[in-house]
């Protein structure tokens, strides 16, 4: 493997172990989303680590989701039906709200939510940096995790679904073919509990959206499922990007070596959302939303979320 060729630096460190840097940064979320939006301390991140001063550093969210999912935890059992939810470190440590978007969603179907007794990162961040001995440790933990129910095993991140499922046996050696089949993005998941007739009231939400394609969702062919989820809002106008990478590739974009190569790998998909007259761009993928709101004028939302705020 490549990036095992050579060794990490402490600035891959930093990027990688998103475990440990998102349970230090959200007891102090405000505090750190301020330090890293001043100019100056980009500029030392830059010249202490080599991470680029003109990167927007990813915001962290005031309490990780599975302290918030305390709160929530004790009416999932009131349900019949019960799925397990893989949050992965973007809903924990970065965007709390989007977990509980899906749980709202996923009540509002008569399914409850539990999450897996111990979860780790999915290991893409150390896969990518080098750190492959500690990836497949904590993706070890996580199919111990996942083995422990029979429950259809749910992501929000397509990044993580296609970790879990397919990077695990191929980079890792690590046998899933026990749980693989239970691992699902939640998009397709919910479109096809919809589409075999089980209810969901929705409300118009009148808004123009594109849809960007992740490329690890072109990996594995579910972006149709997360479209014609999309199409069943009322109201909402829906056009799909051309699949082209955003350019981010995870922390490659963060790597001062490789902003401008980033940017320049982006810059098509860019221009198309600007020219798009779109209200909002739509994607699956939370690095292309870091990615494309950077980089563009526009928000960019998860699918979930625009589910979440149509529910009647």
């Amino acid at each position: 493997m490549e990036y095992g060729r050579q060794k990490p630096t402490l600035r891959d460190a930093i990027l990688s172990h998103t475990d440990l840097m998102g349970t230090l940064s959200t007891p102090f979320a405000p505090l750190v989303n301020a330090a890293t939006g001043l100019r100056p301390v980009r500029r030392i991140l830059d010249a202490a680590l080599k991470i680029d001063h003109r990167r927007t550093l990813p915001k962290y969210g005031f309490g990780t989701f599975r302290r918030a999912y305390r709160q929530l935890a004790a009416r999932q059992g009131q349900y019949a039906e019960q799925v397990a939810f893989f949050h992965g470190c973007y809903v924990n440590y970065n965007n709390p709200q989007l977990g509980k978007d899906l749980i709202r969603v996923l009540n509002a179907m008569g399914i409850g939510v539990q999450l897996l007794s111990k979860e780790k990162c999915c290991g893409v961040p150390l896969i990518a940096n080098g750190f492959f001995a500690k990836a497949r440790k904590q993706a070890l933990s996580n199919v111990i995790a996942m083995r422990e129910n029979s429950l259809p095993i749910i992501a929000t991140s397509s990044t993580c679904t296609f970790t879990l499922r397919d990077e695990y046996p191929h980079l890792l050696d690590i046998d899933n073919h026990d749980i693989r089949d239970r691992i699902e993005l939640a998009t397709r998941w919910l479109w096809r509990q919809l589409d075999n007739g089980r209810p969901l009231k929705l409300k118009t939400l009148p808004l123009k959206v594109v849809y960007h394609t992740p490329c690890h969702m072109e990996k594995m062919g579910w972006s149709l499922y997360t479209l014609e989820l999309l199409r069943l809002i009322p109201g909402l106008q829906l056009e799909v990007l051309d699949s082209q990478c955003c350019g981010i590739a995870g922390t490659y974009g963060f790597k001062a070596e490789n902003y401008d190569s980033s940017q320049a790998m982006g810059a098509p998909l860019f221009r198309q959302i600007e020219e798009s007259g779109a209200d909002l761009v739509v994607t699956d993928c939370e690095t292309c939303k870091w990615q494309i709101e950077m980089s563009t004028s526009k928000r960019c939302e998860h699918p979930i979320t625009l589910l979440a705020q149509a529910l009647a």
